[in-house]
């Protein structure tokens, strides 16, 4: 699960239950983004268009001998950069470049890009290993959860669906917007559920779950 405040991305783990509820665990986070922009940026310039740089952490525990317990070491492992963009319909889409961080060194595993497909929300994941889109992020914008918050059936979830190009777009996965709640919903507080297609590639995970923070 996802937990989106502004400027700020907090990742739980989480489990499906049996009647198709998402159960978070929220003392199981695993990983904390926060976004890095200029207040001109983030004040003023449209979504598409505003520049920002981005750092991931991941919790490691670790022993502390003066206190005899395990604590929370939160260590840098991702940098995510986007350039600003004049963005006009098709023209001059944002990317969004992601690099691991090992030991200070910056290593570009992949990117995203989101062309403009009218109506259609889509996202072109690529990997570093892979000439073209590893996997590709499509939804309708026209969904009524996407503009409206209220807690009515139609608009308590969004979703999108990851389809793999290699295999004539057949659905492997799919990103879900849920419904946080009157409180959470009217500060804009919003809650992502992320079911990865069946890989062990760790570095296409990375990439999905950057790809929910971009949306």
């Amino acid at each position: 699960g996802i937990v989106c405040r502004e400027n700020k991305y907090n990742i739980y783990g989480a489990q499906e239950k049996n009647d198709g509820q998402i159960k978070r665990n929220k003392n199981d986070k695993l990983f904390r983004f926060q976004e890095h922009s200029t207040c001109f940026c983030h004040s003023f310039c449209p979504h598409e268009s505003r520049e920002f740089s981005m750092t991931a952490e991941f919790k490691k525990l670790v022993y502390d001998p003066s206190s005899g317990k395990f604590v929370s070491n939160w260590i840098p492992c991702l940098s995510i950069q986007r350039e600003f963009k004049c963005t006009c319909c098709n023209s001059n889409r944002p990317v969004m470049e992601i690099s691991l961080i090992e030991n200070g060194v910056l290593t570009p595993i992949g990117r995203i890009e989101n062309p403009f497909k009218g109506c259609e929300g889509i996202f072109l994941i690529f990997s570093r290993t892979h000439p073209g889109a590893i996997y590709k992020v499509t939804g309708d914008l026209c969904q009524c959860g996407i503009g409206c918050h209220c807690p009515c059936e139609s608009c308590k979830e969004v979703n999108f669906y990851i389809k793999d190009p290699g295999k004539n777009d057949e659905v492997v996965g799919g990103i879900k917007k849920k419904w946080s709640g009157c409180g959470k919903e009217m500060l804009f507080l919003n809650s992502f559920v992320l079911k990865f297609p069946p890989t062990d590639n760790w570095e296409a995970k990375i990439l999905l779950l950057v790809c929910t923070v971009f949306m």
